[in-house]
């Protein structure tokens, strides 16, 4: 049984995003109920430049921007499942690689669950592009904030040899580093049909883009139903924007359990990385193995207010949506 292809959360779960983060965490309480603080800074703008040369004093006060996320530690979901000792005999598998098959399963299923969560809050929580976005030649930026692109140009059916430029140049003046572009197929079409039409030779390869532009977008069907909401079809996804909060309990040294009736531990997922709790228990030589998986996680993004009103980067969460659109956008193509 092949897992689901889960790209978005395997990248918002990698080192690569969590140790990119802009926003740090710290666990501020032992309740039950943590609150996590995220310390910020915003940037000066270039009109609050004084003129003359500074004094002795100033009545301008410097220190850091916080903002505090509720994550709480009880809520939390799994699936489990019993098996009896009399089936395990039954099977012509070993007993330990037929109940890990059956945790995997379990897993399989969990991941998509955190994998829906997390499209939710993407979708809710999108961001501002630069208000220099909507400069790029062939592009329009909705009231929403929200990019708009052609994948084909007008009715002739010609693909857009300039779209992931497109693309690129947005995320650079909105300074989206790093990261991925995940949601609906259109981009996932358009660049898998590049091969279909001979590749460079038709001007538009692949792995020439990925190497020029620094992404190949992630299909993420999750997302592609979130997004549609607010009018969207992609989102860009930069690094340490979105940053995942996991909580296990028995990743506690304390809290774990490893004897012959009962282990307490935490399991990942090879797909994703994802760390679940699970839970293996048999009070009596005659029950059964009674087996769960719990997991309880959470997403947050940047603060709406790391740039300040009036900056060009006024809203930008380095998450911003993209809609792929049929209509016509090439009077500005060229």
């Amino acid at each position: 049984m092949m897992p689901e292809e889960l790209g978005t959360l395997r990248y918002l779960l990698s080192e690569e995003n969590v140790g990119g983060a802009a926003i740090k965490g710290e666990i501020t309480g032992n309740s039950k109920v943590n609150p996590v603080k995220v310390v910020y800074d915003q940037r000066i703008l270039e009109s609050e430049v004084a003129s003359g040369r500074g004094g002795c004093s100033t009545t301008n006060e410097e220190c850091d921007l916080t903002k505090t996320y509720n994550f709480d530690t009880t809520d939390v979901y799994n699936l489990s499942f019993k098996v009896s000792p009399q089936d395990l005999a039954g099977t012509c598998e070993e007993n330990s690689a037929f109940v890990a098959r059956k945790i995997q399963k379990r897993i399989d299923a969990l991941d998509r669950h955190v994998a829906k969560k997390a499209a939710g809050v993407i979708a809710a929580e999108l961001g501002n592009w630069a208000t220099t976005v909507a400069d790029i030649r062939g592009v329009n930026v909705t009231a929403g904030n929200i990019l708009q692109v052609n994948d084909y140009i007008g009715t002739s059916g010609e693909p857009n040899s300039v779209l992931f430029q497109q693309v690129r140049r947005a995320l650079g003046l909105t300074k989206i580093e790093g990261g991925i572009v995940a949601g609906g197929s259109a981009l996932v079409d358009y660049a898998e049909r590049s091969y279909s039409r001979n590749g460079a030779a038709s001007g538009w390869d692949l792995g020439e883009m990925a190497a020029r532009y620094g992404f190949a977008p992630v299909f993420d069907r999750f997302l592609a139903d979130e997004l549609a909401a607010v009018g969207a079809t992609n989102v860009a996804i930069g690094r340490g924007s979105v940053i995942p909060l996991v909580f296990a309990l028995f990743e506690n040294e304390f809290n774990k359990m490893n004897d012959s009736t009962n282990v307490a531990d935490v399991i990942f997922s090879p797909q994703t990385g994802m760390m679940y709790d699970v839970i293996i228990n048999r009070p009596c030589p005659t029950d059964d193995w009674v087996v769960s998986v719990t997991e309880n996680s959470n997403f947050i993004t940047q603060p709406d207010d790391m740039y300040q009103t009036g900056d060009i980067y006024e809203g930008v969460k380095s998450l911003a949506g993209i809609e792929v659109t049929c209509t016509d956008l090439q009077p500005c193509q060229a």
